[in-house]
């Protein structure tokens, strides 16, 4: 007798896959604190570079959970993350946040931030993180690979 659990885990596994979308800043929503509210754990926030001002563009409120890369923010190329404070966010790299190739994060404030795997408060795969302050973020033993403030990623030269 054959059994229908095979395809019944493939479809939940589908369905969990699924839920993790990229959401695009400002193609899908006007501003980037309803892109924010609209995300769910396991999304990216996706901003498009430029210069972001006004209601729904400062002040902005990151929802704390577990996410992959970036607990809060992934900041790439040609974006600027400014004057801004990231606490109590989670992820596996960059617990506060992920700063990739021509990024850069100025003047910010990562504080109690936890990372599974690299980087309780950032992980920079390249990019530049400047006069920001990196405290009290953890990236605790077991699977944790190390950086509890910042982990900077090996990166190749051409």
């Amino acid at each position: 007798m054959r059994t229908p659990f095979l395809p019944l885990a493939t479809v939940l596994a589908a369905a969990v896959l699924a839920r993790a979308t990229t959401i695009h800043l400002p193609a899908d929503f006007a501003t980037i604190q309803a892109g924010l509210d609209a995300a769910a754990g396991g999304d990216t926030v996706r901003v498009a570079a430029g210069t972001y001002s006004g209601p729904g563009n400062v002040d902005l409120s990151f929802h704390t959970g577990s996410m992959g890369a970036g607990g809060a923010v992934v900041v790439g190329e040609g974006a600027i993350l400014r004057n801004c404070v990231v606490s109590e966010s989670v992820a596996g790299r960059g617990g506060a946040l992920a700063v990739e190739p021509g990024g850069l994060v100025e003047d910010c404030l990562l504080h109690d931030n936890a990372a599974t795997q690299y980087g309780g408060g950032a992980f920079l795969s390249g990019g530049v993180m400047q006069r920001t302050i990196v405290r009290s973020n953890s990236a605790p033993d077991g699977d944790s690979k190390g950086g509890g403030g910042v982990y900077l990623a090996p990166t190749r030269r051409t």
